[in-house]
């Protein structure tokens, strides 16, 4: 999802592959585009003259990109950056059980997490994360084998139901990868959400600074008509807390073997951020693997 901002008249417009032009503001009279995206942006004189992708364009006060890891307005301003690979991988599907526990799973060996909640009734949603140093080659038969593979260590339910999967399609595999920026923003173009600081999944807090960025960019906007002290403030005030949950993601995916074999050089460089206490909801999820005849789903 991309937006752009006319402050002068409270002009919303959303753009994504998905969605395009909202019109009014606030967003809940918003009328909605779909199949359209934004092409190019104009920065070179003042407001900012947006291109979209069925050939109308107009001037725009601010361009918001909220459009993901692979996001389309990041190019616009940060041709050069490229995601990078974290050396490990996801596979995902979703299972039927009749009798898998409610409560979500979490399954952990050095290189290894297998997890698992319920999504619906008699449904459950399993993923496994794995510790791969080059980024595996292989085609979807092959991964489907693999998820097996790399799910036969674990015990109780879902992992037995991992071994009973027979369509590779039912099978989701992505690369982790994070992304990083020098500035969320350049011009009057910001990246919010993914666009500007995707990161592992580990804390699974990727979607809340998602949001904490839209929340904290709402209540700087309606504060103020000035949008380049907008994008300053934003900017001084999102950065350390991004930063902060980066670092400790990045020592829980170190600590837990995701990015190779475990170093005291490697964890004395990325020490914990937070004290045990915060993360014990999390820890107290966590199952031994070897553990047999639990009945934990």
């Amino acid at each position: 999802m991309t937006f752009v901002l006319q402050t002068t008249d409270k002009r919303l417009t959303s753009a994504s592959s998905a969605t395009a032009s909202c019109r009014a503001y606030p967003v809940a009279r918003a009328q909605i585009r779909y199949s359209t995206t934004i092409a190019w942006v104009d920065w070179s004189a003042g407001a900012l003259d947006v291109i979209f992708s069925d050939g109308t364009r107009a001037q725009f006060d601010l361009v918001i990109g909220a459009d993901g890891i692979r996001s389309a307005v990041r190019k616009l301003i940060y041709p050069h950056i490229e995601t990078a690979y974290r050396s490990f991988c996801a596979w995902r599907t979703v299972m039927e059980c009749s009798d898998c526990d409610t409560v979500f799973r979490i399954r952990f060996s050095p290189g290894r997490v297998l997890g698992s909640f319920q999504v619906g009734p008699n449904l459950v949603y399993a993923f496994l994360l794995a510790h791969h140093a080059g980024l595996p080659s292989l085609l979807r038969d092959e991964h489907l084998e693999r998820f097996k593979e790399l799910a036969s260590q674990f015990h109780a339910t879902v992992p037995s139901l991992i071994q009973q999967q027979r369509d590779p399609a039912g099978v989701v595999f992505v690369p982790v990868q994070e992304v990083e920026t020098p500035s969320y923003y350049r011009g009057r173009i910001l990246l919010i959400g993914d666009a500007a600081h995707a990161f592992p999944p580990q804390l699974a807090q990727g979607a809340a600074m998602a949001i904490e960025d839209a929340v904290a960019l709402a209540g700087l906007l309606g504060e103020s008509g000035d949008v380049d002290q907008v994008l300053r403030s934003y900017e001084s005030r999102r950065r350390p807390r991004v930063d902060t949950i980066r670092a400790a993601v990045r020592h829980r995916a170190i600590s837990g073997g995701m990015e190779g074999p475990v170093t005291p050089e490697l964890l004395k460089q990325y020490p914990p951020v937070f004290s045990d206490i915060p993360l014990k909801v999390y820890d107290d999820l966590i199952e031994d693997p070897f553990a047999g005849g639990h009945g934990a789903a």
